[in-house]
């Protein structure tokens, strides 16, 4: 069922974000606010009035409601975020994976498309199998989990239906959770109160922070259209250097953070070694992304923000 909880004068253009309630499209819904009426849209959250000025609660997998939505807020752009994004979820429940991933996304991009709206698409790292790493948008995709599988398929599909959407390849992101507690707090409270945490250090990615990721794609929403584009940080790092960065900047002994191998866990999804993404074609368009201990600072400052507000 779709719901509008709140409007707003009709002052600026309108621009949908799917997937609004997770980490990702919180911070999509702030970075767009400046020059559009966000419409957020969840599934089963209910999101806060002072997320975006319209608030939408609806299943995707509803095409009816999805063709309602479109026409009753006539956006000029939608950002589609929500997925099904947990590699082990995807991968004991390919069906759901499917649809989430893979059929709603072609739906919804052939109704922008219809329409003349233009569309942005969050894909994943995790369409390469690791095997190089550094990989250029010019790169093959070879999935190895069926997450990647279904990412990579939904990208065909969108260049199929709507060729002019964007399509952005995100890395592994961490940050401060608008709407709720992220992992990232959880690994500083752990280090606040000297406790140990455990983390690859043989998975390597382009990581960012949520907040860096969601102020890339609103730059590039302005500037590219047709386009495929990655999104990745400056650093090639793991888990295990991430957290030691984190260790070192809250003055906690580097101990507390122990090194884990990939073969150590096992998994139902397999997990590629090497997925880090050669960026410079996005940085070109104006794509910034600081250094990593700049977005591990920045993302402990807005957690104390958070927490004081």
């Amino acid at each position: 069922m779709v719901s509008t909880l709140s409007q707003s004068s009709a002052s600026q253009p309108k621009i949908v974000i799917t997937g609004a309630s997770g980490f990702l499209g919180a911070h999509l819904c702030r970075s767009f606010a400046s020059e559009f009426d966000v419409v957020a849209v969840s599934h089963l959250a209910t999101l806060p009035e002072s997320l975006a000025p319209y608030r939408v609660r609806m299943d995707l997998q509803d095409q009816a409601m999805v063709e309602a939505m479109l026409n009753n807020m006539a956006p000029v752009g939608v950002i589609h975020a929500a997925a099904l994004s947990d590699p082990n979820t995807c991968q004991t429940r390919p069906e759901m994976s499917m649809s989430l991933n893979v059929e709603v996304t072609r739906n919804l991009a052939a109704s922008c498309a219809h329409r003349g709206i233009r569309f942005l698409f969050t894909s994943t790292d995790l369409v390469f199998d690791g095997s190089g790493g550094n990989y250029s948008e010019a790169d093959p995709v070879n999935p190895i989990n069926t997450y990647g599988e279904h990412k990579a398929l939904a990208e065909d599909l969108i260049r199929e239906v709507h060729p002019e959407s964007t399509i952005a390849r995100l890395p592994w992101m961490f940050g401060a959770g608008l709407l709720k507690p992220s992992a990232f707090q959880g690994w500083v409270d752990q280090l606040n109160r000297g406790g140990s945490l455990t983390a690859f250090d043989d998975e390597y990615r382009s990581a960012v922070s949520y907040r860096v990721a969601a102020e890339g794609i609103a730059h590039l929403f302005h500037h590219v259209q047709g386009e495929t584009l990655h999104l990745g940080g400056i650093e090639t790092t793991t888990r295990y250097h991430l957290l030691n960065q984190l260790a070192t900047f809250l003055k906690q002994p580097s101990e507390l953070v122990q090194a884990q191998s990939q073969s150590e866990v096992i998994m139902p999804a397999k997990r590629p070694k090497d997925t880090s993404l050669d960026s410079r074609k996005a940085r070109t368009l104006g794509y910034k992304t600081p250094f990593l201990t700049d977005m591990i600072q920045q993302t402990v400052s807005a957690l104390s923000d958070i927490r004081q507000g």
